[in-house]
């Protein structure tokens, strides 16, 4: 008796088991709508982001109270940076926008909270080494920022240390030359970048004529691991193709030349059709039109129908924890 007992209690035990989707991955996409409350948490996204792009759908105003921003774990932790150009508002950090990054997401405030509006986010960890974020602070000479790799892609920024104080960002294609986050122009007295190396990138120093590097003073970057690749669709009837190893989650381009409006970003979740330059502007309808499992589809908008350079995540769907037997 004393055996069937334990062996009757043992099959009685209940058995927990759960299907869950731990997420080690770069790169998580979504989005959610604002409830006009003084904060919301995003919540389910699988570990703290160390980066955050947030993108709303009106594309921002010029005032500022609506805007696409970002926000690195070495930032003040309640603050973020407009990703938008031409305008002062752009050059410091602003509060209101982000309560804090949480565990398991983030929490918006206000700012980023506006009633009805649709917002898209990236939120990029440093799991599994593909990226890496950081500070360096400017010098007279040139200096190398050590990531541990070459990298393909390398975002900067600063808080309101010159007049126009916006975010930088290069790709390995022509990895001295600055562009503007926010669409793609070189130039602009932002000169800050001297290429990579294998360990690395390199940033100019103050010295340098036309130099954004001022010495002395910090600067904010993330650095991208994996490599850019480039796409040459052909100038089709259109849409036409460009055939990538995975199904895109996050996106951003860039044209082949060195200015005009060609940076274009896109996500997982924006409706068909919708993509958006980093700036203060409404969301285009004919640059990058739609994903696939094997790619996406270019329109006419941007010249991306020719040759562009491209820098791609894979998307992932982040499954909530489900009980499956009990």
């Amino acid at each position: 008796m004393p055996n069937h007992r334990i062996n009757s209690l043992f099959f009685l035990f209940p058995a927990l088991v759960l299907f869950f989707n731990v997420s080690e991955a770069q790169t998580i996409t979504g989005k959610y709508t604002g409830d006009g409350n003084s904060t919301q948490s995003i919540s389910g996204i699988g570990f703290q982001p160390d980066v955050l792009l947030v993108i709303p759908s009106t594309g921002g105003s010029t005032g500022g109270e609506v805007q696409t921003w970002l926000h690195s774990s070495n930032m003040p932790s309640d603050e973020v940076k407009y990703t938008t150009s031409s305008n002062t508002i752009a050059n410091s950090f602003k509060a209101d926008y982000l309560a804090s990054i949480d565990s398991d997401g983030f929490t918006v405030e206000t700012k980023s909270n506006v009633s009805g509006t649709e917002y898209y986010y990236v939120a990029f960890s440093d799991n599994d080494g593909s990226i890496t974020t950081g500070t360096f602070t400017g010098s007279t000479g040139s200096q190398n920022i050590a990531t541990g790799y070459e990298p393909g892609m390398v975002w900067v920024w600063s808080d309101n240390l010159t007049s126009n104080d916006y975010v930088k960002w290069t790709l390995s294609d022509k990895s001295s030359t600055t562009y503007l986050f926010s669409h793609g122009a070189a130039g602009w007295n932002q000169n800050v970048f001297n290429g990579f190396s294998p360990i690395g990138f390199t940033v100019k120093g103050s010295s340098a004529s036309g130099s954004g590097v001022l010495s002395g003073s910090m600067y904010y970057y993330v650095s991208f691991q994996n490599p850019i690749a480039t796409a040459n669709p052909g100038w089709g009837g259109g849409p036409d193709k460009v055939t990538t190893s995975v199904e895109p989650g996050f996106l951003m381009t860039r044209h082949n030349t060195n200015s005009g409006s060609s940076t274009y970003i896109r996500t997982h979740d924006m409706p068909s059709g919708e993509s958006f330059i980093p700036d203060n502007t409404s969301a285009q309808t004919n640059a990058i039109l739609d994903f696939y499992a094997d790619g996406y589809d270019v329109g006419n908008t941007g010249n991306l129908r020719g040759k562009h350079y491209y820098f791609v995540t894979e998307y992932i769907n982040v499954l909530p924890v489900e009980f499956i037997k009990f």
